[in-house]
């Protein structure tokens, strides 16, 4: 069971209570967030990966890319052209392969 901190709001100047990293969260996400954190995950350390965000990044570039969008797609997503078409290439070189039990028509 968590427990409550929404007190913490009634707190003038809270976030100069918070550490380093609480504080933050505090400026970046609000009070709220702060508390949602240490209800939620108290004594928790957490990494926040910029993963899931290259991750997304593909995923949308794979559904909307048609070919004349790059550039929309780019600025779209915070990243470059060049990412664009190596996403792409990736994606296409991955089709590409077969897999290893596959039997071709003209094997040597």
């Amino acid at each position: 069971m968590s427990m409550d901190l929404s007190w913490m709001k009634e707190i003038d100047s809270v976030e100069k209570l918070l550490d380093k990293d609480m504080k933050l969260v505090y400026e970046n996400c609000g009070i709220e967030t702060v508390i949602n954190l240490l209800e939620n995950l108290p004594s928790i350390n957490v990494y926040i990966s910029k993963a899931a965000v290259t991750r997304a990044q593909e995923a949308y570039i794979l559904k909307h890319f048609n070919g004349r969008n790059v550039k929309e797609i780019a600025i779209k997503v915070g990243c470059s052209e060049m990412r664009v078409y190596q996403v792409i290439k990736q994606n296409l070189e991955k089709g590409k392969k077969k897999p290893e039990n596959q039997v071709t028509l003209f094997e040597e």
